[in-house]
């Protein structure tokens, strides 16, 4: 196997003194004299090409560099850092590096490749441009073996290093606790969010997130805890939104449950399609981890410390995971050194940038504490989405505390790796759905999504545990199914289906009523209205075969048709002899439709618009066709149900395009109470000095605060009962105060 990498061009891009210290590695016999570059290249590569260079380079190697140089020249000969720490970390090499080493310690690749690019056994690439580096001050993106050392028999007979057959990276410490991951919350709780959106639509904020008071009915709706609970359903309903499940009403501010089958299938695949979609759909979220302040982030952002999109981070660290989940658990330390290609910034920073910023800090200017500076954050970051990622159930964690709060290692969640196994089709075993008799169903043990999103179309949820969910058949919750075409035959032939046992009769009875009220009345939902002036004309229109095969009638002289049969409805009016006005806008239909014929309403077509009929039904008496008249008692009730004088005025100079007459306004203002009601009551009127005699008064008895009323806008006047004048007469004796009764002697 060769490679299109070449050892002359890598050692033409490095500085001279690089080129002679791989010489003097390789142990070349060097003039005395100055030698230049060129001649130095020369030398290496006529060393490099016989063979004495490479065959005295292996004899330095150690088993771990071996092994690294062999999956190299094995595996079509060049490797990001990430993807040969990945291949290496599987192999035996590894296993007995790793009981060399600190067990806290990662397990480094980039020292071992150093190495090899002292020795001049493999080149460097820059991962912008993929051209050789210029400086091994830096460890490079990728590295390869170049095609003349592959073509020396030494190497090219290399045999890629024995796998490990249960390689372990991790010895986890004897304190600390093991906490499991499991997606089946998070993929219950996703249908469950689903169909609250699909009964209530959540009202958003400007920016389209869902609100602190939507969040907590959805939290509370979910049964979570009300401190955490509104963090989870906006991670829930991120993934809703990533899963192509929630429809946004950006005119109304509404986000609602999208019904598509095709996205619905989710419900009823098996568990392993159902993971991998939830890990699709995080994988393409934005947004701040939960344990990082959104300031942080974007100051981070910023300062640009982060040059990737969270989704991107998200996509590499779950990626890496289920690549390397074959070994087991992973230290957060290896994680971090796995995803930024062992040197700080790899992870979070475009190649060029992480370059410059290396470059400059290996010389010891100020940008070393930048470089610990971004060290810190990167770890942050990794350490905050594998919590992340543990949350949703995807990774088993160990941490140190009690707490579960310092993070140390994690792994694919043993849940996971047994969804994956799994047959796509296979359900998991040891649940049921029992129906009792007062109406509640129980979906007991672990029951398939598929199960329970049956169930969400005809109940209500009443409680969540992870044992079973309850749930209780109410009228409310079955209009809903009937509104989605369901009736009462196949809600009870699937209850039957799920609980392997006929209905009890009372609800076998309840839904069958139910079913036959809620047909009493029936919306339909975008057709188009036919009217008539007569019911001799309908009937006749009626006779016609293909008339009658599109047209409902709804009464005497309306019928309804599908707005697709306009065109056959209209050609066969046209065939009777009738050319149909067109009315697109009811409301605008009916200004100037009526005219005064004395004290009624006269219409001025021969089939009044329905919108001109509806109007005057709301407060006028129908006398007879195309004729009503306006009554005390229609008015009155029009009142009733909140339509006043003015509307009703204004409605009817609309209909007639003429200014109400003046008599009319006024009977209108009388038969509706608009002028209010009058009161008569007898009282006296006081006079006293002053207002502060009157109030000083007042505070002295509390009966004389409850009789004298002061009147506004007169100072040191009060009126009284006559009721209570006599009494009012004796205290004020008693106080002695004279009372000069005008009209009395």
């Amino acid at each position: 196997m060769t490679t299109g990498l070449s050892l002359r061009e890598a050692l033409q891009a490095y500085v001279r003194p690089i080129v002679e210290s791989i010489a003097q590695n390789l142990k070349l016999e060097l003039p005395s004299s100055y030698v230049r570059k060129s001649e130095l290249i020369d030398l290496l590569c006529q060393a490099v090409e016989d063979g004495t260079a490479v065959r005295t380079a292996l004899e330095m190697l150690d088993p771990v560099a071996r092994a690294i140089l062999a999956l190299l020249a094995t595996n079509e000969g060049v490797a990001s850092l990430s993807q040969l720490a990945q291949r290496f970390l599987m192999t035996e090499a590894a296993q007995q590096m790793r009981k060399e080493v600190s067990p806290s310690q990662p397990l480094l690749v980039s020292e071992v490749v150093y190495l090899l690019l002292r020795l001049g056994l493999v080149v460097g690439l820059r991962e912008q441009t993929g051209s050789y580096v210029h400086s091994l001050d830096i460890i490079p993106f990728a590295v390869g073996v170049p095609k003349e050392v592959m073509a020396v028999p030494a190497v090219a007979s290399l045999a890629s290093p024995p796998q490990a057959s249960n390689p372990q990276l991790v010895d986890l410490p004897e304190t600390g606790q093991i906490v499991p991951g499991d997606p089946t919350p998070i993929l219950r709780q996703l249908l469950f969010l689903w169909h609250e959106l699909r009964r209530q639509p959540a009202k958003l904020l400007r920016d389209g997130s869902l609100g602190k008071r939507e969040s907590r009915r959805l939290a509370q709706a979910l049964a979570l805890d009300e401190t955490t609970g509104m963090e989870r359903v906006a991670t829930l309903y991120a993934l809703l939104q990533a899963l192509g499940m929630v429809e946004v009403d950006t005119a109304a501010q509404l986000a609602r449950a999208w019904e598509d089958p095709g996205v619905m299938q989710i419900w009823t695949s098996g568990p392993a399609a159902q993971i991998e979609a939830i890990i699709r759909a995080y994988s393409t979220l934005e947004g701040s981890p939960d344990r990082i302040p959104s300031a942080d982030l974007k100051q981070w952002y910023k300062r640009r410390y982060i040059h990737h999109s969270m989704s991107i981070l998200r996509q590499r660290v779950i990626s890496l995971l289920l690549e390397m989940q074959g070994v087991g658990w992973l230290s957060v330390d290896q994680i971090v050194s796995l995803l930024n290609e062992e040197h700080t910034g790899g992870l979070l920073l475009e190649a060029g940038t992480r370059e410059s910023l290396l470059e400059n800090a290996s010389k010891g200017t100020g940008w070393a504490y930048v470089l610990g500076e971004l060290r810190v954050i990167e770890y942050t970051i990794v350490e905050a989405l594998l919590q992340e990622q543990h949350r949703l159930g995807l990774l088993d964690a160990f941490y140190h505390d009690a707490e579960a709060q310092a993070l140390y290692a994690v792994r694919i969640s043993d849940a996971v790796r047994q969804f994956e196994e799994s047959p796509p089709t296979s359900v998991s075993a040891g649940w049921s759905v029992v129906l009792q008799p007062d109406f509640q169903v129980l979906a007991l043990g672990p029951t398939p999504s598929s199960v329970l999103a049956t169930i969400e179309g005809f109940t209500e949820r009443e409680s969540v545990d992870p044992s079973v969910v309850t749930y209780r058949i109410t009228h409310e919750s079955t209009y809903g199914a009937f509104q989605r075409g369901e009736t009462a035959d196949t809600l009870l032939a699937q209850l039957s289906e799920l609980t392997h046992a006929e209905p009890p009769q009372n609800v076998r009875r309840s839904l069958e009523a139910w079913y036959a009220q809620y047909e009493r009345i029936v919306v339909h939902r975008q057709v188009t209205i036919l009217h008539v002036d007569s019911p001799a004309l309908l009937e006749a229109l009626m006779r016609d075969p293909e008339l009658a095969r599109h047209v409902h009638p709804i009464d005497a002289t309306t019928a309804w048709f599908h707005p697709s049969a306009a065109g056959v409805i209209e050609a066969r009016l046209m065939e009777h002899g009738h050319l149909a006005a067109k009315v697109k806008d009811i409301v605008e239909a009916r200004r100037e439709s009526v005219r005064w014929q004395g004290d009624e309403l006269e219409s001025v077509r021969a089939a009044p618009g329905l919108g001109t009929i509806g109007t005057l039904a709301r407060f006028a008496e129908r006398v007879s066709e195309g004729h009503w008249r306006l009554t005390p008692e229609r008015v009155q009730r029009a009142a009733g149900l909140g339509i006043d004088a003015n509307i009703i005025a204004r409605w009817l100079e609309e209909l007639t395009g003429a200014s109400l007459p003046s008599r009319w306004r006024t009977r209108l203002r009388a038969w509706t109470g608009y002028f209010g009601q009058a009161r008569v009551a007898h009282v006296r009127l006081l006079q006293f000095e002053n207002t502060a005699a009157l109030d000083e008064l007042r505070s002295l008895d509390r009966r004389l605060k409850r009789w004298l009323r002061p009147l506004p806008d007169a100072p040191g006047y009060a009126t009284v009962s006559d009721a209570h004048w006599d009494e009012l007469q004796d205290i004020l004796g008693e106080l002695g105060i004279a009372l000069d009764i005008e009209g009395e002697p």
